[in-house]
């Protein structure tokens, strides 16, 4: 984008990203977008603020234990059918597969 959608700021710079980050803000929702997402509820969504300093809006897999501000989190990807979704998860369940 030639621009900020936001603050119409103009120009940007590229970071290279490893996926670690922090919770930075978060939300938990538990009513259903769509007919569709019915069975996703609830779930959270966070700004998670990865280590070199950008701020990413996603989806967070809270598994077993909710979540919080501060928190480490780890970049997954989620395969749909016709698309792959960035999500992030627990640094401890992100370590436990490994």
């Amino acid at each position: 984008m030639p621009a900020c959608p936001y603050c119409g700021a103009r120009g940007h710079q590229e970071v290279e990203a490893l996926g670690g980050g922090r919770v930075h803000a978060l939300v938990r929702v538990h009513r259903a977008l769509t007919p569709a997402m019915r069975g996703e509820v609830p779930y959270a969504v966070a700004v998670v603020q990865l280590d070199e300093g950008a701020r990413v809006v996603a989806r967070v897999e809270e598994g077993s234990a909710p979540v919080h501000i501060d928190d480490a989190v780890r970049a997954c990807f989620v395969d749909h059918e016709d698309w792959t979704e960035l999500r992030f998860e627990p640094e401890s369940a992100a370590g436990a597969r490994r």
